[in-house]
């Protein structure tokens, strides 16, 4: 068999573990194996990616240190509250 190049290589790929939410004053944690604390969400036109939410306040998060906002300005922060994707105005910083 003829090898192709890049595509018989292995793939990495990246195994989020649990962390802890970056809301300010929340101690909570982000699990990510429950399917009921993770959507995903639209980033780019065609692009999607798995956000986590913070078991104790929602607070959704694409990975560690990376709070999922939109693009308003100053931007919304996201949580998921009962199943459902809510926007709260932020303090206006960016992943915050």
């Amino acid at each position: 068999m003829a090898k192709t190049g890049d595509r018989d290589k292995e793939k990495s790929v990246t195994v989020l573990t649990d962390f802890n939410c970056m809301e300010e004053g929340c101690f909570g944690n982000v699990n990510t194996e429950n399917p009921n604390t993770r959507m995903a969400l639209t980033t780019g036109c065609s692009n999607q990616s798995m956000a986590y939410a913070c078991d104790t306040c929602g607070r959704l998060h694409f990975g560690p240190e990376t709070g999922v906002v939109d693009r308003a300005d100053p931007p919304n922060k996201a949580f998921l509250k009962d199943g459902k994707l809510v926007k709260v105005p932020s303090a206006g910083k960016t992943g915050t």
